[in-house]
């Protein structure tokens, strides 16, 4: 398997993860920074005993510019607070569809920042997902605080993953991960003083935080470092799938037809981009 594919396939498989957990927080009764402040803590302590028990107590250190790190943390608690708390604002389908609109601004960030060639076909590819997108969510936008809260969540993923995209490149992914959760936890651990998870939750979130502040995270550093920035968020879109594939699973949530059909188009976008990632050069 080519360098490009394994980079296609830890994604997808970061987003798997990404999308199981998405499906079982929506059970949980905590506040989002209490969520937040418990996980990225699990993360960071699972990842710390790694290091320790592995002897590679350098990875403590990071080795990649303090300002993109800090940068990466706000970039990242600026997606996970406003698309939270989008989704208690609108319905999780406007939220959704307003926060992949990421693409659209990693487009343009990738070409201006880290020096990725433009490619119209990027951008085509990125209004076709957004008009699966929208089929998929039954096409009904009203304005709110909810749905501006979703746009910001969306503008702030796309900055996350170009500079994402200049770090995995600065020195090793597991420091890098470590660095961002340590951060994450600094930033929301005063919501911890005001509301504890209940042990039934706690309990979920222990078991879930390997996969999801660490493995998913680590996987799709090293899928950004395969392939370009502009493509990495297309793919992403696949996310959409998964998170509905297993709505249905766990809450008996069908998709009709017009989300059938607007799931084909993601996926044909998603099909460009990794056929893009793959072809061979000339």
């Amino acid at each position: 398997m080519s360098e490009k594919l394994k980079g296609i396939f830890f994604i997808l498989l970061s987003l798997l993860i990404f999308s199981v957990n998405s499906n079982i927080s929506r059970a949980y009764s905590v506040n989002v920074y209490t969520m937040l402040a418990t996980t990225t803590f699990l993360g960071v302590v699972y990842l710390g005993g790694y290091f320790v028990v592995s002897g590679q107590r350098h990875l403590f250190r990071p080795s990649q510019s303090p300002a993109l790190l800090f940068g990466v943390a706000v970039a990242v608690l600026v997606t996970l607070i406003t698309f939270y708390s989008a989704i208690r604002l609108t319905t999780v389908a406007n939220t959704v569809l307003l926060h992949y609109t990421a693409p659209i601004f990693t487009v343009a960030l990738a070409v201006l920042f880290l020096k990725e060639p433009f490619e119209w076909q990027s951008i085509f590819a990125v209004l076709l997902s957004f008009a699966g997108i929208y089929l998929v969510f039954g096409g009904t936008l009203r304005p709110s605080l909810g749905l501006i809260l979703a746009l910001a969540s969306g503008v702030s993923y796309g900055v996350t993953i170009v500079l994402y995209k200049r770090l995995v490149s600065q020195g090793s992914i597991y420091s890098l991960s470590f660095t961002v959760g340590l951060l994450l936890f600094v930033f929301v651990s005063p919501a911890l003083f005001f509301q504890l998870p209940p042990l039934s939750e706690f309990l979920i979130m222990a078991v879930l935080a390997p996969g999801v502040i660490v493995i998913a995270p680590l996987l799709y550093y090293q899928g950004l470092k395969a392939i370009q920035a502009q493509h990495a968020s297309i793919i992403s879109y696949a996310e959409i799938l998964f998170t509905s594939f297993f709505g249905w699973l766990f809450f008996g949530e069908v998709p009709g037809q017009f989300a059938l059909l607007g799931g084909a188009l993601i996926i044909a976008a998603g099909i460009w981009a990794v056929l893009r990632e793959t072809r061979p050069k000339v």
